[in-house]
């Protein structure tokens, strides 16, 4: 079968998932999105052969312009992704459900969704991080964060996992295995073989409760270390 061959076929089944692609020799279709959806990658299981790398755009032209070393470099980077994750969880197709009705407006007020572990237990949060930048501590304003429990496990406490809500409404609506790889990336495995593998955010809801409330007013009355020492180094 020759290249051209490959890629019609390919296109023909998973066009939709992507703008660019770089099918691998270990039979695996990588989907590339457009420029708001740069931290996606769709990774599609299929059996067409190649013996190098081919990428490709979805009007089926390859990019002869572009070296060989850079395509095999890609495919080098991706391979992780092939290999054996650290941390492994359920997602139930309810919870994805709830997720995906809460993020489906345009307009929606939330920006992030973090996966996490706290004390055996993986949780999900929902949150509007834009809310916490803009106006950190305005008293009376509501912040809304969703928040459900996902697995029971025995998994890390330390893990911790932000998206974006533009990519995850990529996701589709289903039962999935959810894998980590390092603190870079996240996949979400579907029943049919197609997986979305999302990059860490690392962004995190910040406190927005202050503990002290006169601190803000009487931070003038605040020492600095610095002045002292300052001094002395100035005095010699």
């Amino acid at each position: 079968m020759t290249t051209q061959s490959v890629i019609n076929k390919l296109l023909k089944q998973y066009k939709r998932y992507g703008h660019t692609f770089l099918y691998s020799p270990s039979k695996y279709l990588y989907c590339f999105s457009n420029e708001i959806l740069n931290d996606l990658v769709i990774q599609v299981r299929s059996n067409e052969f190649t013996k190098e790398p081919i990428y490709f755009d979805k009007n089926g032209e390859t990019f002869s312009k572009l070296p060989i070393k850079d395509i095999q470099n890609l495919y080098k980077k991706l391979q992780r992704l092939e290999n054996i994750n650290d941390d492994e969880f359920y997602l139930e197709k309810n919870i994805v459900l709830e997720i995906q009705n809460l993020i489906k407006d345009k307009n929606t007020p939330y920006t992030h969704i973090r996966f996490f572990a706290e004390n055996n237990e993986v949780k999900v949060r929902v949150f509007d991080y834009k809310s916490f930048v803009n106006e950190l501590y305005v008293k009376d304003r509501p912040i809304t964060i969703y928040e459900t429990s996902v697995e029971k496990t025995s998994m890390r406490n330390t893990l911790s996992f932000s998206i974006n809500v533009s990519t995850f409404r990529e996701v589709p609506i289903s039962d999935c295995v959810v894998t980590t790889y390092g603190d870079d990336y996240m996949k979400f495995i579907t029943k049919n073989d197609i997986s979305y593998c999302i990059r860490n955010q690392n962004i995190q809801e910040p406190i927005v409760k202050v503990t002290n409330d006169q601190s803000g007013q009487d931070i003038v009355f605040c020492f600095q270390p610095t002045t002292d020492v300052a001094s002395d180094h100035t005095n010699q």
